[in-house]
């Protein structure tokens, strides 16, 4: 149920082959590796991974502008109906498409809660009405951050993040759970975009994580009223942290539940772990497997922060160990960070590869090498920037990833937007 993914682009034979797939699904008969991909003009590109080498794998990898990924998504929201749950984290919400699609899986029945953030919801009127409405016109719950409701527990109440998550889970009472981790707002943008799929029956662990941790979040966060209207919140009106709340998988605050060849986790930590420089000194080169090792990021938004900066020279000594490595970048440009990607070798550090397109807002990283003590290759992906903030303050959620379905259909991806950044 939960894989019949459709667009308004696809064409009648796509869409026999698609409901063929969840017939099977829904008898519960393995099918082999399946393959769905869609292009279009726009850039779209859907891989449906339903099986992989004989085994079943529930993910789905939905790729390209977002309003195609939206699309998508909306289409997973439309197989929800009465009984069922649906809870969303999703930092701006300025899409009317997309409360269109709520409101109706609302009137079908579905209960929906709805986790925001409220420096967004006080900047944009349209996210207001469009919260509002989801409360008066189907009683959706609605629940605000002031800043991170998560890390803010985890780092004693400094007030200085947003909860910048994009996720939803859903909780179907008569098909198969599902969960999406993405890196697109609900906007009216064009952007690129990804998101990460996966079944929710098949990874139980991790949807019954994701489920804690939301409760977890929300028991954190200020409670809408129901006839609030669309009037701006007040700083006053922030509850504060409420230590009987509680931290899902606390291991000293970088928090994570991992099933299989997917892993969940919050990147930021009270001690300020950086996850991202910690992930890039990890890897090494594997002269014996085909491809040689590669590192390519694709990232909505960089800082020149020192945690930045300390990522992108942990880059630099990667390369120097033999490995390529190119970095796309989104959003403000940063000249002082391309000059420290570039910048002449020096012992131990090489130059890398960085280009800048201001369309990019999808969030991922891909290394094809060796990996700890194995020949790896992994998928990271979700919510976070390359940032300071997502160290230390923001409410973030990302995958990992050891699928080489899913790693193959992001690469595909990042070539696309390689080439278009030329």
């Amino acid at each position: 149920m939960a894989n019949a993914s459709t667009s308004t682009t696809r064409v009648g034979q796509v869409l026999v082959a698609a409901v063929a797939i969840v017939a099977l699904m829904l008898a519960g008969a393995p099918v082999g590796a399946h393959d769905n991909n869609q292009s279009s003009s726009n850039g779209f590109d859907l891989e449906n991974r339903i099986n992989f080498s004989g085994g079943y794998v529930g993910q789905n990898t939905i790729t390209g502008r977002t309003q195609d990924v939206q699309g998508v998504i909306r289409d997973y929201i439309d197989t929800l109906g009465g009984g069922d749950e649906l809870l969303v984290s999703v930092y701006i919400f300025t899409s009317a498409s997309m409360r269109d699609s709520l409101v109706a899986a609302g009137n079908r029945g579905v209960a929906i809660t709805v986790l925001s953030d409220v420096k967004r919801y006080n900047q944009h009127p349209s996210q207001r009405a469009h919260l509002n409405a989801l409360q008066t016109q189907v009683g959706a719950t609605v629940h605000l951050c002031y800043f991170g409701c998560q890390t803010d527990v985890q780092n004693q109440g400094q007030d200085t993040g947003i909860m910048h998550e994009k996720t939803l889970i859903a909780n179907v009472a008569n098909g198969r759970d599902w969960a999406i981790v993405g890196s697109m707002n609900f906007t009216n943008q064009d952007l690129w975009e990804q998101a990460f799929y996966f079944d929710g029956d098949h990874y139980f662990e991790l949807q019954n994580w994701l489920n804690d941790r939301f409760e977890v979040v929300t028991c954190n966060a200020y409670t809408l009223p129901s006839n609030h209207g669309t009037a701006t919140l007040p700083p006053s009106v922030n509850p504060g942290v409420d230590p009987t709340c509680g931290v899902v998988g606390d291991d000293g605050g970088h928090e994570l539940k991992t099933q299989g060849t997917v892993r969940v986790l919050q990147p930021g930590s009270p001690t300020t772990f950086n996850m991202w420089a910690e992930i890039v000194s990890r890897m090494t080169p594997d002269g014996s497997q085909p491809g040689g090792c590669r590192l390519e990021v694709v990232m909505g938004h960089l800082d020149e922060t020192g945690p930045t900066q300390t990522t992108v020279i942990e880059m630099r000594k990667l390369r120097d160990r033999g490995c390529s490595v190119h970095l796309i970048y989104g959003g403000t440009q940063r000249p002082a960070m391309e000059d420290l990607a570039t910048a002449a070798a020096i012992p131990g550090q090489k130059p890398i590869n960085i280009a800048h397109d201001p369309t990019v807002h999808a969030k991922f990283m891909l290394f094809h090498g060796h990996y700890d003590d194995e020949h790896e290759n992994i998928a990271w992906m979700g919510s976070a920037n390359l940032h300071d903030d997502i160290f230390v303050a923001n409410d973030e959620l990302n995958v990992r990833v050891r699928t080489d379905g899913t790693f193959d259909a992001l690469r595909r991806y990042f070539l696309e937007i390689r080439d278009a950044a030329k």
